[in-house]
C-alpha cells in the first residue's frame, strides 16, 4: 500500500508483524507510526507492509 493512501486511525493488517495495527502518525518518507490496542506502545512499519483489515480482523482486533 502507498503512504498517500493510509489515514490515521484506520485499522489495517500488517503483513510482516502477521496482526491489526492502528495507524497513528507518519514519521518520514515511507515509514508510518502504528499500534495495537492492548498495549498501546508505538511502532514503526512501512506502508508498504500494511493493508486493509478485513471485516473479520477489524471485529477480532475490537473483541481483543
Amino acid at each position: 500500500m502507498k503512504k498517500e493512501q493510509v489515514r490515521n486511525g484506520r485499522l489495517y493488517y500488517n503483513k510482516t508483524r502477521k496482526q491489526v495495527e492502528q495507524v497513528r502518525g507518519s514519521v518520514s518518507g515511507n515509514s508510518l507510526i502504528t499500534s495495537r490496542r492492548q498495549n498501546e506502545q508505538a511502532m514503526v512499519t512501512k506502508a508498504e507492509n500494511l493493508r486493509r483489515a478485513s471485516e473479520r480482523e477489524v471485529s477480532a482486533y475490537l473483541d481483543s
